[in-house]
């Protein structure tokens, strides 16, 4: 019962915030001012203004290494491409970020990641997934997500080769590790949110022991 409630409540709060913020920016976007009035943005503004100063040389790589400064210009060449929406900030991050690993051809970042919140203002990962990968690495993808995903996928495995045997308790639990992904995809900071990534982690334990329960029960 508990994990329900929690379970509805998540579903509550993060489906309407995140509802409220795609009308929100319909709405910027439909009365967006472009920085240069016969110039259609294909960035936020800020980006749009990095992307002069870069093409103008007026940055320095103290400021802003090389490979940010080229996967920015990558970034607004892929925008101006496939026509992106200024206020789509989710791909831009995404897309950036894809860039900025060609760009760095590094090993050990590859491995590491490039660290929670060291980029560049709003090009900061949101979708929690991919940060695991770019942020921390292939390393820190498999340590802090693998585990969640693979427990998840067991248990519907597991589900759907004994349905007989799967009760309600077992579907709520499976449904909350499932859904705790989903959020973390499309809402984003759930696992790295510590009250959630508490229920998170009892909920996976719940299921776990659910089906070591269910397996003896089997013997």
């Amino acid at each position: 019962m508990l994990v329900s409630v929690l379970i509805i409540t998540g579903v509550v709060a993060f489906g309407s915030q995140t509802f409220e913020r795609r009308e929100h920016l319909k709405e910027v976007q439909a009365s967006n001012t472009n920085i240069d009035s016969e110039e259609k943005q294909y960035l936020t503004g800020d980006l749009t203004t990095l992307k002069r100063q870069i093409e103008k040389g007026e940055l320095s790589e103290e400021y802003m290494p090389k490979e940010m400064q080229n996967a920015i210009i990558r970034l607004y060449d892929y925008a101006k491409q496939v026509n992106l929406e200024s206020n789509d900030l989710r791909t831009q991050q995404l897309v950036y970020n894809f860039y900025l690993v060609q760009e760095q051809k590094s090993i050990p970042l590859m491995l590491f990641g490039n660290g929670y919140k060291a980029q560049f203002r709003e090009l900061v990962l949101e979708m929690e997934i991919p940060a695991f990968l770019f942020n921390f690495g292939i390393f820190g993808f498999v340590l802090y997500f693998v585990p969640f995903l693979a427990i998840s996928l067991y248990g519907l495995y597991f589900a759907l080769k004994h349905l007989k045997k799967i009760d309600t308790k077992y579907i709520m639990y499976l449904g909350g590790s499932f859904l705790a992904i989903f959020l973390s995809l499309l809402a984003g900071y759930t696992f790295f949110n510590s009250s959630c990534m508490i229920i998170i982690t009892v909920i996976n334990i719940l299921l776990i022991n659910k089906i070591l329960k269910l397996k003896e029960q089997t013997l």
